[in-house]
């Protein structure tokens, strides 16, 4: 059966050429990934990529990875100042409810003989310290997964 072997070696060369390929591809998107980075224009990759002979969709392709690397990146600076700025929220809730308990208690804030418990406050920013923690992994993995599909 010589030609059931020659299918199996055309489709292992076919296999190899596709992976080196996709290899190269991923080379030239962290190349130009850093050239984005640089201040270098889509429409310059663009230009660049044609004049090596690549096709239309190649170059849509590679154009779209690096855009949605660079959008990763974007947005995981955005979540995690969002974060930072949630942890600080909740700190200074916390902060804020446990100090006008205890200056309630020990009278350095005076209502006749009353006292404040701020749960409240207290609790809210124990959840807005937690959900800072957690937040960024979650968007981060969402955000993974959407570029995936």
């Amino acid at each position: 059966m010589p030609g059931l072997k020659c299918v199996n070696e055309f489709s292992w060369d076919f296999v190899i050429k596709t992976m080196n390929m996709e290899s190269n591809i991923n080379d030239l998107v962290e190349f130009y990934t850093n050239k984005k980075r640089e201040g270098m224009d889509f429409t310059e990759i663009r230009k660049e990529l044609a004049m090596k002979n690549y096709d239309d969709e190649t170059i849509k392709s590679i154009i779209r990875k690096i855009d949605n690397q660079i959008l990763h990146e974007v947005r995981g600076k955005s979540i995690s100042i969002k974060a930072k700025e949630t942890y600080a929220l909740g700190l200074l809730l916390m902060l804020g409810g446990g100090f006008i308990t205890i200056a309630t208690y020990f009278g350095i804030i005076n209502i006749k003989g009353l006292y404040i418990i701020a749960y409240g406050p207290i609790i809210g920013g124990y959840l807005l310290i937690l959900s800072s923690r957690r937040k960024p992994t979650i968007l981060k993995r969402l955000f993974e997964k959407k570029n995936k599909n």
